[in-house]
Parts: C-alpha cells; sequence; structure tokens
C-alpha cells in the first residue's frame, strides 16, 4: 500500500471515529445561507439519494475533522463553514453516517435534501464533491 494510501485509509479512520463521537454532540443552527451549495466527500456522494441531517457537530470536532481530513486550506475562511452528521437514503435504507459542509447555511437536525446529480468535484485530491440540495 503506497503511503498515500495508508494516509487516505488514515484518514477515514479517523473521520469514522470522529463520526461516532458527533452522534453524542451538540444540535444547532447557523446563519441564512446565500448559495445554497453544501460540500461532501466522494463516499458520502449519491447522486439522486434523499440525506438526513443528524447532527450539527460542535466546534471542537468540527476542527478535529478538518485538520485530519485536510480541510483547513480548501476553505478560505474555515470558521465560516459548519459541519453536520448526515444519514443517505440508499435503496431505502440509511448509509453508515457522513459528513455534510456548508457556509452561512440556515440547517437544522432532523433537515432532508436530495443529492443533486449535477454536482462537481471540489477538490479531486480531497476527494470533495459540491452540490446544491
Amino acid at each position: 500500500m503506497s503511503s498515500d494510501s495508508k494516509r487516505s485509509v488514515g484518514k477515514k479512520e479517523a473521520l469514522a471515529a470522529t463520526g461516532i463521537a458527533l452522534g453524542a454532540s451538540a444540535i444547532g443552527t447557523a446563519a441564512a445561507q446565500e448559495d445554497g451549495d453544501v460540500v461532501v466527500f466522494g463516499e458520502d456522494y449519491v447522486p439522486g439519494a434523499g440525506f438526513e441531517v443528524a447532527a450539527q457537530a460542535d466546534e471542537s470536532t468540527k476542527n478535529d475533522v478538518f485538520q485530519t481530513a485536510g480541510l483547513d486550506e480548501e476553505f478560505d475562511d474555515p470558521d465560516d463553514w459548519d459541519l453536520y452528521l448526515i444519514t443517505v437514503d440508499v435503496s431505502g435504507s440509511a448509509s453508515p453516517p457522513g459528513f455534510l459542509m456548508t457556509e452561512d447555511s440556515d440547517v437544522d437536525s432532523g433537515d432532508t435534501g436530495t443529492m443533486d446529480e449535477d454536482a462537481t468535484m471540489r477538490n479531486p485530491e480531497l476527494n470533495l464533491v459540491e452540490f446544491t440540495p
């Protein structure tokens, strides 16, 4: 396994552990969203699938995920972004928890949406996909 592959596996393991811990974190809301775009990791993106917001990550958890995944340099101002734990409906059953990131959004626990089929690859190296729900 190459060092890049090992690093990717390590990041996914760390993110999965953080996702499990996130289930117990605080649920909150953010300010109004201007453009409606959200970002997910490629493994969490299923074109046309429905998703549900389970919880908003607290600031400490968000910072841990951003640092572990190397997202600190991806966003102009990481402090403006919120991180949510989501489940994706895949063939009638929920997927393992995934992450959804959005800037200045109005998102609440229990909100649902559909993943746009016209998504764009925001950053192939970080495996980030951007779409409008």
